[in-house]
Order: C-alpha cells, then sequence, then structure tokens
C-alpha cells in the first residue's frame, strides 16, 4: 500500500457491473472516465491509469475530513482510487485483550477503518441517510479493514427504509 507522507490511506477498488453508470454519493457525483487497460489492484497510485485523472474531493461530515476520489472504467468494470488522511490506521476490530487482574479476555475497544459507497436504487432521488425522513432501497459496498481487504473485496449489501416494520409487502 502506497503511502503519502505516512498520513494517507489509499483504497482501489474493482467492481464488475453492467452499464457504464457514475460512481454517485449522497451530495456529489464523481465522474468515472473510461480507459483502454484496468489499473493494477494493488493499492499503488502510482498506476499510470491514474496519472490523469484530476481526484474529486468529498468532504465526509462523520469523520470530518477531506477524501480523494478517482474512478475509471473499462468495458465490463469500474475502479476507484480513494485516499484520506488517517492518523491512526485502525486494522483491527473488536480484538480480544487479555485483562491480567480478572485473568480473562474481553472484546477491545478498537474499530477497524471502513469505507461505505452507497447507491440510490430507487427511480427518484432520495435522502440515503439513516435518519432521512425518504423511504427508499440502496445498495452498498461495504469495506472494512479486518473483515474484508486481507480478501481484497467489499460487501456488497442491500438496505432498506422503510415504514413496514419488517414486513413483507403483499401485491
Amino acid at each position: 500500500m502506497n503511502r503519502l507522507a505516512g498520513s494517507f490511506v489509499v483504497l482501489c477498488f474493482i467492481f464488475a457491473f453492467s452499464s457504464t453508470a457514475l460512481a454517485a454519493l449522497a451530495e456529489h457525483q464523481v465522474i468515472s472516465h473510461k480507459v483502454s487497460s484496468a489499473p493494477t489492484i494493488d493499492g499503488d497510485i502510482n498506476d499510470a491509469v491514474w496519472q490523469g485523472i484530476k481526484p474529486d474531493v468529498i468532504y465526509d461530515y462523520t469523520a470530518s475530513v477531506n477524501f480523494f476520489m478517482k474512478s475509471v472504467y473499462t468495458d465490463d468494470k469500474i475502479y476507484f482510487c480513494i485516499q484520506y488522511k488517517d492518523t491512526a490506521e485502525n486494522s483491527f476490530h473488536k480484538p480480544w485483550l487479555w485483562n491480567k487482574d480478572k485473568s480473562e479476555y474481553f472484546s477491545g475497544p478498537h474499530r477497524e477503518d471502513t469505507f461505505v459507497f452507497k447507491w440510490n436504487m430507487m427511480d427518484k432521488p432520495v435522502n440515503l441517510s439513516n435518519f432521512s425522513e425518504d423511504l427508499y432501497t440502496a445498495d452498498l459496498w461495504y469495506w472494512k479493514a479486518n473483515r474484508k481487504n486481507v480478501a481484497g473485496y467489499a460487501d456488497d449489501k442491500r438496505q432498506i427504509l422503510s415504514d413496514n416494520n419488517g414486513k413483507k409487502a403483499t401485491e
């Protein structure tokens, strides 16, 4: 993983997709640029594919930090390169720690770094916040430093914000 001045995390993702859709974040759109060859997925931002692409700067209100995103696509895949300042790399999630006084293990306070893409699956614009008054269905791509980075993948989940209390809709 390439580190810029020792303080940036670089994530490179590859996802299969069926169209040339643009990457979209709740309040910000990121343009994905067509390329003839795919970048190497190795966390190195010096790949020639990324060199001519100006990063989009997006402010993350939850973490109070800017992150920088680039996106390219080929005929059948979309790629993202994401950088953000990380003052403390957190690659552990609830590790077991030893309490010497009690002679027992306990679940530690560490929480892994995560990154989430949340895609609107509705046929209209909606607020994709968990606290939104809009009802929606969203597709989530959820990367977790401890549980997914080793495998090189992100989880693909669906989130439904509904007012039916978990009951299945009837036709």
